[in-house]
């Protein structure tokens, strides 16, 4: 869907914001990275979508929506970057890792 789709399409967007509590895993995943690319920048709808998807049972999707989280979030977002920073203690070393790559997109300069 996202390649059917541009920043912005709102149409695209609501489509794929539809699968993200697929009950497939791998539905899951390509909707969050659909979300990622389609979503403009600060929209709460999308980034409360997304926080959702952090506490997902598959660390895939947990992984891609740390990483949709960095490019739906304006830089200084002190939401998104507390809901990244919760993960930089996470069990998985691939999700500390994708938290602090993330947190280095959002936080503010000073922060990081």
């Amino acid at each position: 869907l996202a390649v059917k789709g541009q920043r912005g399409d709102g149409d695209a967007l609501a489509a794929v914001l539809a699968k993200i509590d697929h009950i497939s895993p791998a539905v899951r995943r390509a909707a969050v990275v659909a979300t990622g690319m389609l979503a403009t920048r600060c929209d709460d709808a999308v980034v409360q979508k997304l926080h959702t998807c952090l506490h997902d049972n598959y660390k895939e999707v947990r992984l891609v929506a740390i990483r949709a989280l960095s490019q739906v979030a304006e830089r200084g977002n002190e939401k998104v970057s507390a809901m990244v920073f919760k993960l930089s203690v996470d069990r998985d070393s691939r999700v500390r890792h994708f938290a602090l790559e993330a947190l280095a997109h959002v936080a503010h300069i000073e922060d990081r």
